[in-house]
């Protein structure tokens, strides 16, 4: 009964992903909606993991889209991303990381990066769940390079500049390969949070010049696709306004 559980909500999680793709980059309540949906599903399936990192996921994507409107609430969905993820880590390491996906490893290694407020971030632990997606095969360009801007982002905390500037160039060379890619708008979306991200590091670390153009080449990379989005852009904007908080000021706004 649970093996045919498990295949219904493959089939089912797959269809979730096509129809709601574009409401979640949209930043639309329905993708979120949906996306709890399929979690539920998963933890009812037994799939641990799925569920948590879906969770994560969904917590994660929407935090940002509610501070102009709901600064509690945008804090109170943080945690809930925070709390998934190192859930989904727990699980993740009872089953000795045996079927983890190079996109859950990303999702939970890329939130416990993020602080905001008392929330702080766990480098050491992202660092390693990172690597281990990284190792995994068939790991298409732009989530490689994903995953090797969070590296370069646990580098930063732990005031490895040097380090933090490679792995920025290697994220950043992969964009080279992203017309391999099956879905390409797709890989060129995803790369937009590459260089977004790429922008914000260059930034601190004083190369203004190469963080204004990779910020403004991610604004052209999130355009890609069926549609623009009027959330993605509202994020771009709010990377932009946070990059002038001082330091001693910074635990005020996410990082």
């Amino acid at each position: 009964m649970l093996q045919m559980s498990q295949k219904s909500f493959s089939k089912r999680s797959s269809q979730v992903n096509q129809q709601t793709q574009e409401l979640v980059w949209q930043g639309a309540e329905e993708g979120f909606r949906a996306t709890l949906t399929a979690a539920n599903e998963a933890g009812e399936c037994g799939r641990t993991i799925d569920a948590h990192c879906m969770r994560a996921s969904a917590y994660y994507s929407r935090y940002a889209s509610l501070i102009p409107r709901h600064i509690v609430q945008a804090v109170k969905t943080f945690r809930l991303a925070r709390w998934h993820a190192r859930l989904a880590h727990h699980a993740m390491h009872r089953k000795g990381y045996d079927g983890v996906t190079h996109g859950q490893f990303d999702v939970v290694g890329t939130i416990l990066l993020r602080s905001w407020l008392w929330y702080r971030p766990n480098p050491k632990l992202a660092h390693d769940l990172l690597r281990r997606g990284l190792g995994l095969n068939h790991v298409p360009p732009h989530a490689r390079a994903l995953m090797i801007m969070g590296l370069a982002e646990a580098r930063y905390l732990q005031r490895r500049h040097r380090e933090c500037l490679g792995l920025i160039e290697q994220a950043l060379i992969l964009e080279k390969e992203l017309n391999f890619e099956e879905d390409l708008p797709q890989a060129q979306r995803q790369f937009a949070r590459v260089l977004r991200r790429a922008g914000a590091l260059l930034y601190r670390l004083g190369e203004s010049q190469r963080s204004a153009g990779a910020l403004a080449n991610a604004k052209l990379y999130a355009s890609y696709g069926t549609s623009k989005s009027k959330d993605q852009e509202w994020k771009q904007r709010l990377n932009l306004l946070f990059l002038q908080v001082p330091s001693g000021l910074r635990w005020l706004v996410p990082n």
